[in-house]
């Protein structure tokens, strides 16, 4: 049970860096790849 927790943290963590990656690229393609289109972002200031 640990080991498959595990390795979704991983895979979790490589997607987040894969998004970091892109927003800082300015990489349309990606992003639209990698997030829902659904997906709302909520900013610390509203």
């Amino acid at each position: 049970m640990n080991l498959v927790k595990s390795k979704e943290k991983d895979s979790i963590a490589k997607l987040e860096q894969e998004i970091l990656i892109a927003m800082k690229n300015c990489d349309v393609k990606k992003l639209d790849e990698l997030l829902h289109e659904k997906l709302l972002f909520n900013l610390p200031n509203g």
